[in-house]
């Protein structure tokens, strides 16, 4: 009777820990200015975990939004210290100057500092005795 116990205080438990939320336990290292969070997990070598565990907290629900280049390197594990407030600052700035400076550079030599967009997407092949709509020859778009 024991073993039958145990088995249902087993599978008792596995449901809680399924229907709790499962926050990794970790230290805040530091946020950037775009509200992003990161943490760190030490490593524990004695659980077989040689490396320590880093991941953000992003501050909207979107996770394809912008991160600085120097705490995505800390994520990789490309730095071992996280980056300081002014370091990022720094590098901001010089990012800033350079957009502004290649503007000025494409003004003077009369270039158009966006790209121009293709008139029409060559995803397919284009026929001259083919209607890309219904009653218009196609006489502008010829493949070679």
């Amino acid at each position: 009777m024991p073993a039958e116990r145990n088995v249902l205080a087993i599978l008792f438990r596995n449901f809680l820990k399924s229907i709790t939320p499962n926050r990794p336990s970790g230290n805040l290292v530091g946020s950037d200015h775009f509200g992003n969070k990161y943490y760190e997990a030490p490593a524990d070598p004695s659980r077989g975990k040689r490396h320590p565990r880093r991941w953000i907290d992003p501050a909207g629900q979107q996770f394809d939004q912008e991160m600085p280049a120097e705490w995505e390197a800390w994520l990789r594990r490309r730095r071992a210290q996280p980056p300081t407030d002014d370091e990022v600052a720094r590098n901001r700035a010089i990012m800033e100057l350079k957009k502004i400076n290649a503007a000025k550079l494409a003004e003077q030599r009369g270039e158009v500092s966006e790209p121009a967009k293709p008139e029409r997407p060559s995803a397919f092949p284009v026929w001259e005795e083919y209607e890309v709509e219904p009653g218009q020859k196609n006489s502008k778009y010829k493949i070679k």
